[in-house]
């Protein structure tokens, strides 16, 4: 069962199973409606959905038709302004806005960016105007470092200004969950030959001199991966360097293909373990890049299924999550 709710908590709903895949929307209405770059949605059939509380408190708001879009029609939270599944539509499925899930938790969720909006001092603040006084900070990043997750929390720390209780998660790269994900998803990929290469973002060297614990929590991790999913031929490389004109983290994965075609090897399998979704260090990074150069060297070149939206990651990142809301309550 998957139960979704408003920020405020006074409408709540249940769904026994999704019947589509998660959509983005990027039409301007939806982009002005939820305030971000898209609307985030997943397709359920009516019989599998049902409001548990609140529905009275369901408000609609029906867009003035323009030229020749179809009709377009919003359903909201009447107290904190929460898109909200339309319960006066009488299709046979409809669309619930991504974002009202709660899953495995059944606490509000809400997303805070860095580099675009929602930003996260609009979610700390969101979070804070309905109520709520106990917030846990988890980034979707698993390892921590000066100049990546230390940042997610310095604008947390900030947003929170004091106000309220709260935990910052700053590294979960060695989670169980997460590591026997990341192993299933090789073992179902790799075969007799086969050379894993665990790759992550790389960072600029100078947090090395700074003793940055970035790199060393990678290859903890990388190594968790290949002991639980029994590979023993495996290495390490970073991906998607860019172009500031210092040192950055090697070796790169380009050149790592290079050399792994010089040491003989003709079969390699990548496991991203410094990213959890499909984006464009996946998509294009090595989807694109990574396997044009394998494939000029005359190397296979695979890489396991990213752990997005699976019901593994999510029990994951839930037990992370209810670990720390049980250390703020104590």
């Amino acid at each position: 069962m998957i139960r979704g709710s408003c920020v405020c908590g006074d409408v709540q709903f249940e769904i026994e199973r999704l019947s589509g895949p998660f959509e983005l929307c990027h039409c301007g209405r939806c982009r002005k409606f939820s305030g971000s770059a898209f609307l985030a949605a997943v397709g359920v059939r009516r019989e599998h959905f049902r409001f548990t509380q609140g529905r009275e408190q369901i408000q609609t708001f029906d867009a003035p038709i323009l030229r020749e879009p179809p009709p377009y029609r919003t359903a909201f939270c009447k107290r904190c302004g929460s898109a909200m599944p339309d319960p006066a539509l009488d299709a046979e499925w409809f669309e619930v806005p991504a974002g009202a899930l709660e899953g495995e938790l059944g606490v509000p969720v809400l997303t805070g960016m860095r580099h675009w909006d929602p930003r996260i001092a609009w979610a700390v603040d969101t979070a804070v105007e309905v109520g709520h006084d106990q917030l846990v900070g988890l980034v979707l990043a698993p390892h921590w470092s000066t100049l990546s997750v230390a940042r997610y929390e310095q604008l947390f720390v900030e947003a929170v200004a004091g106000r309220v209780e709260t935990r910052f998660v700053r590294r979960w790269g060695t989670e169980p969950g997460f590591v026997d994900l990341l192993a299933q998803r090789c073992r179902d990929r790799v075969s007799e030959g086969t050379h894993v290469v665990f790759t992550a973002h790389s960072l600029p060297a100078r947090i090395l001199e700074q003793g940055d614990p970035y790199r060393e929590s990678l290859l903890e991790t990388s190594a968790l991966v290949a002991d639980q999913a029994g590979v023993e031929d495996w290495s390490f490389a970073f991906q998607s360097e860019s172009p500031t004109g210092e040192p950055w983290l090697g070796p790169d994965i380009l050149e790592h293909l290079d050399a792994l075609h010089g040491a003989g090897v003709t079969d390699v399998l990548a496991c991203p373990v410094g990213f959890v979704s499909d984006h464009l260090e996946i998509r294009w990074d090595l989807d694109v890049e990574a396997t044009d150069r394998a494939r000029a060297l005359g190397i296979g070149f695979t890489r396991i299924e990213m752990p997005n939206a699976a019901p593994e990651m999510i029990d994951a990142l839930a037990g992370i999550a209810r670990r720390e809301l049980a250390a703020v309550a104590s």
